[in-house]
């Protein structure tokens, strides 16, 4: 009697975790894109490198 409300929860949780990982790396680039704006707004030199997977790192000088 319980296994299909089990079986809903199951599927919805499992949709819902990449929507999350998927909304924080965007969150992510954009404060990565942030900084790298700002670093170049001081007049400095900004690299911003992007891994294959998907890791953002910016370098100011």
């Amino acid at each position: 009697m319980l296994f299909p409300f089990i079986l809903t929860v199951i599927i919805l949780i499992s949709i819902a975790i990449p929507g999350y990982q998927i909304v924080q790396g965007e969150k992510d680039q954009q404060d990565k894109l942030q900084e790298f704006e700002s670093c170049l707004d001081t007049g400095n030199s900004a690299t911003m490198e992007i891994a294959q997977n998907g890791e953002t790192s910016v370098t100011c000088q």
